[in-house]
């Protein structure tokens, strides 16, 4: 994030490239608020007109793991600022100002932006806890450890395991749900409600807003793709965000 200032603070108009090195990422819709907060910063700074925005990614639309809906709705969004997207775009070499996919695909650059490949935590990868991909194998309604009762795993250490985006208002959710499940297990009155895997997040386009809503049950089942919609969209979106970011900010200090 320092470097990334530094670099805009220096700008004088480059070809900035923002993308994804593996499937799963902590925060999925993060590169395409980047990229939307990147033309916004540039327009303010008069910079927009001599700069180029793309972004690649390994799926085929922008959150197409979120479905059509929201998918359409940061199409839009991006076509609007001017920022390319490049996807079914499987990272293979970077590097001396190029990015080339499997497929050869190239994209030159003077700025790259790059989510690094995700993986568990070493200290749980190698760990008995460890499935066959290095995520711990839980139940998908409980979070509990079927090698261990006694013990619960959640967040980025393994939702993509289990299809569930790794974000951070998924593990809010979790950890709520997780310390209710302890409390009752601990006064012996547990009776088996499964985890409600309903989330919303507003995403930040610097000038522009989305607030989706998406149940991923099916997707936890393994039965498909998760139910999304758009709740809200526009600058008030922001401005609301802005406001519980500060509230938020506002309990912990």
């Amino acid at each position: 994030a320092l470097a990334l200032r530094a670099w805009l603070k220096d700008s004088k108009g480059e070809r900035w490239v923002v993308g994804v090195s593996s499937p799963f990422y902590p925060c999925p819709p993060a590169p395409f608020e980047v990229a939307g907060q990147l033309d916004f910063a540039l327009r303010v700074k008069g910079l927009r007109s001599r700069s180029s925005i793309a972004i690649f990614h390994v799926n085929p639309a922008p959150l197409a793991g979120m479905g059509p809906v929201i998918s359409h709705a940061i199409s839009k969004i991006l076509d609007r600022k001017g920022v390319e997207f490049h996807g079914s775009f499987e990272l293979v070499e970077g590097g001396d100002g190029v990015v080339k996919a499997a497929d050869g695909r190239t994209l030159e650059y003077d700025r790259l932006i790059l989510v690094p490949p995700f993986a568990p935590n070493k200290v749980v990868r190698e760990s008995p806890l460890a499935g066959p991909n290095g995520f711990p194998e839980v139940s998908p309604e409980t979070f509990r450890s079927l090698q261990y009762e006694n013990i619960f795993v959640i967040g980025d250490t393994v939702n993509p395991g289990l299809n569930l985006p790794p974000a951070g208002v998924v593990v809010h959710y979790q950890g709520e749900y997780v310390a209710g499940v302890i409390a009752a297990d601990l006064r012996g009155a547990y009776i088996g409600e499964p985890f409600n895997p309903v989330a919303m997040c507003i995403m930040d386009f610097g000038d522009d807003a989305v607030l989706p809503e998406c149940d991923f049950s099916d997707m936890l089942a393994g039965r498909g793709m998760p139910s999304c919609g758009v709740m809200a969209r526009g600058r008030s979106v922001r401005i609301a965000k802005m406001l519980f970011e500060s509230m938020f900010f506002a309990t912990l200090f």
